[in-house]
């Protein structure tokens, strides 16, 4: 069986890396640039190296369902057929709509077969954050919102849940700090931003 505080460490290192791509891609961090399967594809290709060979042991596979533009990724042991568990992904604080969807869906996941854990991961922003201290009290408030939408949601359901907001800070030198040759504008342009990654796991109770 899978160590699931491993796939959980590369859930995070996914969304980090999506931190990355979109502030490369824009040079700031702005979700319309970035549609929310840069970021699934991320997390699974983070995934991808629990692997100590290519499939083994792990497949991960990327589903579709009947609802246009639902993707999850599928963890499967490659030689079981039945899933170990299937990761739902948001790009970037994900409405109370979208999000009791996507809980729905996972939780229909955990009913339907074997597995014992389904996720739902996503990045947390708020472009007004300057200082750690105020990303700390973000996080926090966004931990009770989440909580509160999930335990609303799989109330009736014999799931529970955890919700985790692990900090994600990058220090960068925004593009408006260069000229066109490359050359710096502003020796002080660097500055850090302040994400959190969400995961929250959804538990089939036994």
């Amino acid at each position: 069986m899978p160590h699931f505080k491993n796939i959980e460490k590369e859930i995070v290192c996914g969304l980090r890396r999506t931190c990355v791509d979109v502030l490369n891609f824009s040079g700031k961090f702005d979700a319309k640039y970035i549609p929310d399967h840069m970021t699934t594809l991320n997390v699974a290709k983070s995934i991808g190296n629990l692997n100590h060979h290519y499939g083994v042991p792990y497949y991960i596979r990327f589903e579709k369902t009947y609802n246009p533009g639902w993707m999850n990724i599928a963890m499967r042991n490659n030689n079981i057929r039945e899933p170990l568990t299937s990761i739902k992904v948001r790009l970037l604080n994900p409405s109370k709509k979208k999000f009791k969807e996507d809980v729905i869906k996972l939780s229909d996941y955990l009913k339907n077969n074997n597995m014992k854990h389904t996720y739902f991961a996503s990045i947390l922003f708020d472009r007004e954050i300057t200082t750690q201290e105020e990303a700390k009290k973000f996080f926090k408030k966004q931990s009770i919102i989440y909580t509160k939408w999930v335990n609303n949601t799989i109330k009736k359901e014999n799931i529970s849940s955890e919700t985790k907001i692990i900090p994600i800070y990058e220090s960068i030198s925004t593009v408006e700090s260069y000229n066109l040759s490359n050359e710096v504008i502003n020796e002080n342009a660097s500055k850090e931003i302040f994400f959190g990654g969400l995961i929250i796991k959804l538990n089939k109770e036994s």
